[in-house]
């Protein structure tokens, strides 16, 4: 994987206010949420993960053909990712999950608030993905797109789609598929204490 998010990670200027989101109740910010997915991911992988900040900027922007994507970029290995796994912030409003599979033609779409309105709209970008990076799915041969949206937990409050964008990258970097059901108590607290600790400890060596 690129080290890119990482490298970002390590810059981009971390508030008190993206430490506080981590509380219980907080709504992750874009950095919040780097910090968490970063707290739990070993980047020795062809799984390349895309800044939670490029897929809501993108599509902000009319879905574009973007001037560069360096977390594209060949890993230390020199091999190009399988896959690639997008945090996405709906509209500003709300986390979710898109996972890209070159090989297998597919776009996943993983939202612990599905609507048909997310839906469709992930279905709409999902296509217009498939276009500008055609190129990496045809280094498997010819296919067609799949857009799925697989079984997935559900949030049981209006704040923590965060915490579930964050376990579904953690786990599709991981190579796991996401939970199938709803996060556990001791589950969203451990990504909330995780990612709020490297987010100070980041914070405190600025």
């Amino acid at each position: 994987m690129s080290e890119t998010v990482q490298a970002l990670a390590q810059s981009i200027r971390i508030d008190q206010a993206d430490i506080d989101s981590f509380r219980d109740g907080g709504w992750l910010t874009d950095t919040a949420l780097r910090h968490a997915i970063l707290s739990n991911v070993n980047f020795n992988s062809t799984i390349a993960l895309a800044d939670p900040t490029w897929m809501y900027n993108w599509v902000r922007d009319g879905m574009p053909e973007p001037e560069s994507l360096a977390f594209l970029e060949p890993n230390a290995e020199g091999y190009l990712p399988t896959s690639l796994v997008i945090p996405w912030n709906i509209g500003g409003v709300h986390w979710a999950t898109l996972y890209v599979d070159f090989a297998n033609y597919r776009i996943s779409f993983f939202d612990s608030m599905a609507s048909a309105v997310t839906t469709q709209q992930a279905n709409t970008a999902a296509n217009r993905l498939f276009i500008i990076l055609r190129t990496f799915f045809e280094v498997h041969g010819a296919g067609q797109l799949e857009f799925v949206v697989p079984t997935y937990g559900r949030q049981q409050d209006g704040y923590n789609c965060g915490v579930y964008a964050c376990d579904a990258a953690i786990s599709l970097l991981s190579g796991k598929q996401p939970s199938k059901v709803s996060l556990t108590t001791a589950r969203i607290r451990d990504l909330r204490t995780k990612g709020r600790n490297l987010a100070r400890a980041a914070m405190n060596d600025k």
